[in-house]
């Protein structure tokens, strides 16, 4: 294994200048360079060369990354969330293979990588098979042999993908997992943050809410809106989504429907209310009384008849 040393920001630029430049004969790299490409290419670098110096394996996941955006322009670049948005990308599309060859879920593959991440530090944290297992059975009733199979064959493959490697640990002199290298750590944290951005927002509002103290109008505003609700179970029922600690948070969330079901119950009883005088008007104008109408019995037609006999025989 060698090690590759970090590339000068002066040369970032440069080197995606000849990159990507046509040759002359063969395919293009960039279609239709003036359209964008320079912008974004000039932006790219920047990006990267925020600390200073550029790794070898950031300006590789960059790279591979742009092939999925739908144009090299700045604006589509922001739009996928830019160097970040890159990195997630980057991960999210290993984490589908992952799940495809080792049986286990695009959930449970990212739980893995999440446990080799430190969100504060940025650091990559070293995991031993055996806790990664119980991480990923952690609120699951599942097989623990299939389970253990399965987390063997994501932590192989996502090896040969070079996303994690293994190392022996100094101390217990055992095998450990780490993430490849910590610059990853951004992309694994990201792809999460976007898998779970619904989860992300109830934590966020959780917080919120036990830190409005005494307040009832933080409080109130810190709760999760209907629409929020509704779009959490909806994630639930399809399984992308867990209360777990934030299920008390969620019950007092429900008393946001309130306002709501008293309007509701308002515009209910208006309607009623306006049916019943519709009903008593009509029924007012049904019992005018109507012009009489003669219309002759068989009583009067019978005397009719007979005067008009009797004053023919005279």
């Amino acid at each position: 294994m060698y090690r590759l040393d970090r590339l000068n920001a002066d040369f970032v630029l440069p080197l995606l200048t000849e990159r990507t430049a046509n040759v002359e004969g063969a395919a293009p790299v960039v279609f239709a360079p003036d359209r964008g490409w320079g912008r974004l290419k000039a932006r790219l670098a920047r990006d990267l060369s925020q600390d200073g110096a550029v790794l070898p394996v950031q300006m590789k996941i960059a790279l591979q990354g742009l092939a999925s955006l739908r144009s090299l322009t700045v604006g589509d670049y922001e739009r996928a969330g830019g160097v970040d948005g890159l990195q997630a990308a980057h991960i999210d599309r290993h984490v589908a293979s992952t799940a495809i060859h080792s049986g286990l879920t695009k959930m449970q593959v990212r739980t893995l990588l999440i446990s080799l991440a430190d969100a504060e530090t940025l650091k990559t944290v070293p995991r031993s098979t055996a806790d990664l297992e119980k991480a990923i059975m952690a609120g699951y009733d599942t097989n623990a042999d299939r389970i253990a199979s399965a987390v063997e064959a994501a932590l192989n493959d996502l090896e040969m993908k070079e996303i994690i490697r293994k190392r022996l640990d100094p101390d217990s002199r055992q095998h450990v997992w780490i993430l490849d290298h910590d610059y990853l750590c951004r992309g694994v944290l990201e792809a999460e943050r976007q898998a779970n951005q619904w989860f992300t927002l109830a934590q966020e509002g959780y917080r919120a809410f036990y830190d409005a103290g005494d307040s009832i109008w933080r409080a109130w505003r810190s709760l999760l809106s209907p629409w929020q609700q509704m779009m959490l179970a909806i994630q639930r029922m399809c399984g992308r989504f867990r209360y777990e600690s934030l299920r008390s948070y969620a019950a007092w969330s429900v008393v946001r429907f309130v306002p709501y079901l008293l309007l509701l119950a308002a515009v209910g009883v208006g309607w009623i209310e306006m049916r019943q005088r519709q009903y008593s008007d009509s029924m007012q104008n049904s019992t005018i009384t109507r012009p009489l109408k003669f219309e002759p019995s068989l009583g009067c037609m019978s005397l009719f008849l007979w005067q008009k006999s009797i004053s023919s025989g005279s």
